[in-house]
């Protein structure tokens, strides 16, 4: 956050913050872990590069809906003009959340799990647990534009 806060002021570089997340696909973990590291960014001048999961070390452990939700945080965060005081409340409610499973993050399920693949559509379950997560998050003070 430092360094894209450095870089925002002092530059006109465009800068990419790449996360990388404990947990795997379809995991509230890593539904959280993403929004936590889009609004940081977000507020922190970075422009968003979501998300590499489990530790980005496995194949096929990625899905499009963690890019989606890291995209609509942070445009709900830079719509709504948030303070880096603001993103940090709500990042540390979702840090509790997950912060003592960090070391044993669930690798989640493969893309093929949770994805049709013929179609490129998430499951049923995958998608009830976007709009959970982002209804969670949206209690906690984010406004969402769409």
């Amino acid at each position: 956050a430092m360094a894209g806060q450095a870089l925002s002021r002092n530059s006109k570089l465009l800068y990419t913050s790449n996360g990388f997340a404990n947990a795997g696909p379809m995991t509230e973990m890593l539904f959280r872990e993403t929004a936590a590291h889009a609004m940081v960014s977000t507020v922190s001048g970075w422009h968003l590069w979501e998300m590499a999961s489990t530790r980005n070390k496995y194949r096929n452990r990625a899905t499009p809906l963690e890019a989606r939700l890291g995209c609509e945080v942070g445009h709900a965060v830079a719509q709504q003009r948030m303070t880096r005081e603001q993103v940090n409340e709500i990042t540390n409610k979702l840090l509790a959340k997950y912060e003592d499973h960090a070391a044993d993050a669930s690798m989640g399920s493969e893309y093929h799990e949770c994805y049709d693949v013929a179609k490129a559509v998430p499951i049923v379950e995958h998608m009830d647990m976007f709009y959970r997560i982002k209804d969670e998050i949206a209690e906690m003070g984010i406004e969402f534009p769409y």
